[in-house]
């Protein structure tokens, strides 16, 4: 995932005009405006990166700072909350482990993007087990 910033250099004073992010599947959301072929560009460019890069574009300057992948996200509890956290976590990246001690909540079916769901026999006994890392 990559994080873009659009700054307008043309005119003093430099201003922000622009803010997007840039998936490692080519996927580009947000409010920077490109061509087909700035993005095609873009897109093969940052896969060379791996720090904080500026590209000219134009009038402006792009910044793209790479988001490094995130580690494991455990849920130890699959409860209403827990439902949205996986979906969330699992879209920006993280690797999401569900723990629970009832079966009709940590399933698939509740949490498909789960890369990992644990049936435990005792909630209180959570992280006997578990191999962090």
């Amino acid at each position: 995932m990559y994080y873009l910033v659009q700054i307008k250099v043309k005119d003093s004073p430099l201003r922000i005009v622009g803010r997007s992010l840039l998936s490692h599947d080519g996927i580009f959301s947000g409010e920077i405006k490109l061509s087909k072929k700035q993005l095609e560009t873009l897109r093969s460019e940052v896969r060379n990166i791996s720090s904080t890069t500026m590209f000219s574009l134009d009038y402006s300057r792009l910044v793209v700072d790479p988001i490094k992948r995130l580690q494991t996200l455990y849920l130890i509890g699959a409860g209403h909350v827990a439902v949205p956290t996986a979906q969330i976590a699992a879209m920006v990246g993280f690797r999401v482990v569900v723990v629970d001690d009832r079966a009709e909540f940590a399933n698939r079916q509740r949490f498909p993007n789960a890369e990992q769901i644990e049936i435990i026999k005792r909630l209180q006994s959570s992280f006997q087990g578990i191999r962090f890392g």
